[in-house]
This record gives C-alpha cells, structure tokens and sequence, in this order.
C-alpha cells in the first residue's frame, strides 16, 4: 500500500496507469477535454481503495483552500472529487471530496438517504508544489455501508477535480453533461 503523504513515488502508484483525460461538466451533450491537466488514480490492497490525484497548476500561488472543518463548504475550495456507486443501482452513491489542505466533506446519497448525516472513514495526505498538488486517499471499503471487494465486481465510480482560484473549471473522468451528482452516467470501476 502507498503511504499517505501526498507523494506519488511509492512502488504501488508505479503500476497504475493514471486517468488523464478529464472533461468539463457542461450541459452540452458533447465531452470536452478540460483546460488543467490531471492525473487521477486507483487501485485497492485487501478491503481498502486507494485514490490519488495529482492537478497541474501553472502556479498554485492562486489555489483556494479555505475549508477546514468536515462537510464544511470543501466543494467551494480548489478539490477532488470522489463518487462510488458500489451496488451500481444508478440511485445511490457515496461522494468524499477533499481539498488541498487534507479537508474532507463526504456523503453517502440515495432514495432514502439525504447525504450530509453520513460521514465516511478516511486517509489522507496532500502536498502543495509549485506546479502541482497532490491528494492521496485510503477508504477502507467496509466504511461504504459494509460493501466489500471480490475479482470481477463492479462499482460505479467518477473522480473529478474542481479548479476554483486559477480557473473555474469542473473536470470529470466520464463526463455528466451539467451535473456531478448523476450516479447513472458514472463510469465503471472493475476489480481485477
């Protein structure tokens, strides 16, 4: 397993291969790649996922990270965003969404479950470069209402990254045309 501290040198982030084509979530039914350039990966050790993403800045002198407290307003500051749909159900999903200050604001949504009551098990290590930042993430699975992870399963699953004080830009690995919160247009997330 990597070691959370917001530096992707560690031997297991070497055998990921990164999402790297992101898009905007706009209303348009077209996929449209992003401005910022990001990085995004996962894999699992036993029961615990793990989630990196490193965004590129031409400086992060600008980067808004003002957030502090749990389920605070995370989503206004420059973050990550991480979705899960483990019964893939296309209703019900979780979502963590963490700042470059290690920040987390996370919920749990379905027909019966407002979101904001939630509130996940989480790891996590970020650092600020020049050019980049970095937020690395351990979930263990158990935390996703006991949810567990066998060979062949299939999540539903989204990461997208939000660029707030160098631009304003909602970058998605599968685009939702207009709208994150769209856990039937996530893409899929296959154990090997």
């Amino acid at each position: 397993a990597p070691t959370l501290d917001g530096v992707l040198d560690d031997p297991a982030w070497q055998q990921v291969q990164p999402l790297t084509a992101f898009y905007q979530c706009v209303s348009r039914l077209s996929a449209l790649p992003i401005d910022g350039r990001s990085e995004a990966y996962i894999g699992y050790v036993g029961d615990t996922l793990y989630v990196a993403v490193k965004g590129y800045e031409a400086s992060t002198e600008g980067l808004v990270a003002e957030s502090t407290e749990r389920d605070g307003r995370v989503h206004a500051d420059d973050c990550l965003e991480v979705f899960f749909d483990t019964n893939r159900d296309a209703l019900s999903y979780f979502q963590f969404i963490i700042n470059t200050l290690g920040t987390v604001s996370d919920a749990h949504y379905g027909r019966d479950r407002p979101g904001s009551d939630w509130n996940g098990s989480i790891t996590i290590g970020t650092t600020v470069a020049d050019t980049f930042w970095v937020a690395e993430v351990a979930i263990p699975v158990a935390t996703l209402d006991g949810a567990t992870i066998n060979k062949g399963d299939i999540w539903g699953f989204n990461v997208a990254r939000v660029r707030t004080g160098n631009a304003s830009e909602y970058g998605q690995w599968v685009p939702t045309y207009g709208l994150a919160l769209r856990p039937d247009r996530f893409g899929y997330l296959v154990f090997e």
